[in-house]
C-alpha cells in the first residue's frame, strides 16, 4: 500500500505543475452556458487484509480469499462548465474469491454497489484534472462458504456431505479520495480518462447475518484503500460546442 500513496501522491505533483490553459485557439469548446453528462465504466481494487475473516478461514481449513477485491461499475455524472463542483451516481458488482479452485473448502465474497459521488476540480479549464471527491454508498454483501467440494458434476453434490451456507449484510461506506486525468474531444464525442485512489471506510456497526436472521459475532470489516481507472465519455450537442477560429 506504500507503493500506491508513493505513486498517487507523484502524479498529483505531476498533474499540478504541468496544469496549464487549453489552447482554444486549435479546438472546439464547450459553451460554458450549457451541461452536460458523461457516461462511462470504472475498474477499481480494493486491498483490504481482512486480518479477522482471513485468520477464521486458515483456522478452520477453508483456502483464503485472494489479496485483492475487484469492482466493475458503471457510472454517469452531470458537469457544468461553468462550475467546479460535479457529481456522479455508480452501480457496481464487487468481488472477491479464491484462487485456490481445488480446495475443499472454499469461500467467496460478492456485492452489488450504489454509490453517490461529489467531487471539486481544483483545475477547471485546465489540461489536467486533480479532484478531491466524496461520497456515500449503499450496498449489500454476501459471505459464502462451501464445504467438501467434490468437482462442480451434480453427482459429486449427491455423494458428497457438501455443504453450503452464506452470511448478508447491507452497509452504508463513506469514500474520500483523489481524482486526476485528463479529458479530450474527438468532433463531437468528449472522451475522460482518469485514475483515482482514496479509502473507502465501512463502519465498525455494520452487521453480519446468517440467512437473514442470525447475527455473527465476528468483526468483518471491509473497510479498505482503493485505486482505480474510469474511462467515459459524452455526445456533446450542436447547440453546446461553440467553434473558434485560429
Amino acid at each position: 500500500m506504500k507503493r500506491l500513496v508513493i505513486a498517487y501522491t507523484f502524479l498529483f505533483l505531476t498533474f499540478l505543475s504541468f496544469s496549464q490553459k487549453t489552447d482554444a485557439s486549435f479546438i472546439e469548446r464547450i459553451d460554458r452556458d450549457t451541461s452536460y453528462r458523461v457516461a462511462g465504466l470504472r475498474y477499481t481494487i480494493f486491498s483490504s487484509p481482512l486480518n479477522t475473516l482471513q485468520s477464521l478461514l486458515t483456522s478452520t481449513d477453508f483456502a483464503r480469499l485472494d489479496e485483492y477485491a475487484n469492482s466493475f461499475e458503471w457510472y454517469i455524472k452531470t458537469v457544468r462548465p461553468n462550475s467546479h463542483w460535479e457529481g456522479s451516481t455508480s452501480f457496481g458488482f464487487h468481488s472477491r474469491l479464491t484462487s485456490n479452485k481445488q480446495a475443499l473448502n472454499q469461500a467467496s465474497l460478492i456485492g452489488f454497489t450504489a454509490n453517490f459521488e461529489t467531487g471539486y476540480n481544483l483545475t477547471k479549464e485546465k489540461m489536467f484534472t486533480v479532484k478531491p471527491i466524496f461520497g456515500i454508498g449503499f450496498e449489500y454483501y454476501k459471505l459464502s462458504f462451501v464445504e467438501n467440494f467434490q468437482s462442480s458434476s451434480l453427482s459429486s453434490f449427491a455423494n458428497s456431505d457438501f455443504k453450503n451456507y452464506s452470511a448478508t449484510s447491507f452497509q452504508v461506506p463513506w469514500t474520500f479520495g483523489l481524482e486526476m486525468g485528463t479529458s479530450f474531444q474527438l468532433k463531437k464525442i468528449l472522451i475522460e480518462l482518469l485514475l483515482r485512489g482514496g479509502y473507502k471506510l465501512h463502519l465498525d456497526a455494520d452487521k453480519w447475518k446468517i440467512d437473514g436472521v442470525l447475527e455473527i459475532s465476528d468483526e468483518i470489516n471491509l473497510s479498505s484503500p482503493f485505486a482505480g481507472l474510469s474511462v467515459g465519455f459524452s455526445l456533446l450537442e450542436r447547440r453546446q460546442i461553440v467553434y473558434l477560429k485560429p
